[in-house]
């Protein structure tokens, strides 16, 4: 007859072979019998727990092992990529750039010459009938006689200095009239700022540069986020929500004319130099032109 294979025999506190008038004993002792169970069901369960536990010992010294494999093979790859980047990482750098929208408030001079208690300096303020002696009629330092009294002056003299005052003249005629109430309104105006990421700078590493680019007042900037996307209602989004969006098609258009015309031409703009200024007009061209490439430029 083949006995019985118990998986916890030779465990601590197993108990094997039971005389039949110990075993009749408990089966017909209820309160025996629930301890019996209790015992017999909570012994297999430590048995199969051990077991487990020493399976997944088993499992964690060999995972330690391939951690440590793992994170030798890092260090390997790691020194033969910073030997390849040491080559070419600079080809990239040029391109690697912060990018951020500032909105800056404008006041019109005038404004801010009344701040300073300079007003009566302005040239818009003097009398075309006051022009002799050192001071204004107002007792102020005649600091910049009128146009008007100035030709009234030379009229009668001729000769070159009235020719170029009669030329001055005529390019002034149409311009706006000065009314003291008006220019007083303080704008809010979009910049984009340019600066490139570089670490602490060493002894050798070069200036930094940044780089200013004007975009224009709110409408503008809705104008330009709407010829890259017509679908959003952009006058009813958050400011972050637009500052985000217009801070991410101008580093794809930075990326974009650093690959065409070189970093020169970019960190820092010419009057002489067409392809180094980008007015709002010139992104939103490029923007227009790009279409849904414009995304290969951006961050993705």
């Amino acid at each position: 007859m083949k006995s019985k294979n118990y998986k916890s025999k030779g465990d601590k506190y197993f108990i094997g072979f039971q005389p039949p008038e110990v075993f009749e004993k408990i089966q017909n002792d209820k309160e025996l019998k629930k301890y019996y169970q209790q015992y017999r069901n909570h012994h297999r369960l430590i048995s199969e727990g051990t077991e487990n536990l020493l399976k997944m010992k088993n499992k964690l010294d060999k995972l330690r092992t391939e951690i440590k494999e793992k994170e030798r093979q890092i260090r390997d790859w790691n020194g033969k990529m910073l030997e390849g980047y040491s080559v070419i990482g600079d080809l990239s750098s040029e391109y690697d750039f912060n990018c951020s929208v500032n909105l800056r408030k404008i006041k019109p001079k005038r404004l801010k010459m009344i701040e300073k208690g300079l007003e009566h300096t302005m040239r818009k303020h003097y009398d075309s009938n006051d022009y002799s002696g050192n001071t204004t009629k107002k007792g102020t330092k005649r600091t910049n006689p009128s146009h008007e009294n100035k030709k009234r002056n030379m009229e009668g003299t001729g000769g070159k200095f009235y020719t170029q005052l009669q030329k001055e003249s005529e390019e002034i005629k149409d311009r706006e009239v000065y009314e003291p109430q008006r220019n007083l309104t303080i704008t809010e105006k979009y910049y984009v700022r340019f600066e490139p990421k570089m670490k602490k700078k060493g002894k050798y590493q070069k200036k930094r540069w940044i780089r200013n680019l004007y975009v224009g007042q709110r409408n503008e900037v809705i104008n330009l986020l709407k010829t890259y996307n017509k679908d959003i209602k952009w006058e009813v989004k958050e400011e972050k929500y637009v500052r985000d969006n217009l801070r991410e098609i101008y580093k794809g258009y930075g990326r974009y004319m650093i690959s065409e015309y070189g970093i020169k031409n970019f960190k820092i703009g010419s009057k002489t130099n067409e392809i180094s200024q980008h007015p709002y007009d010139k992104v939103k061209d490029w923007i227009d032109k790009m279409g849904e490439k414009v995304f290969e430029w951006m961050d993705k």
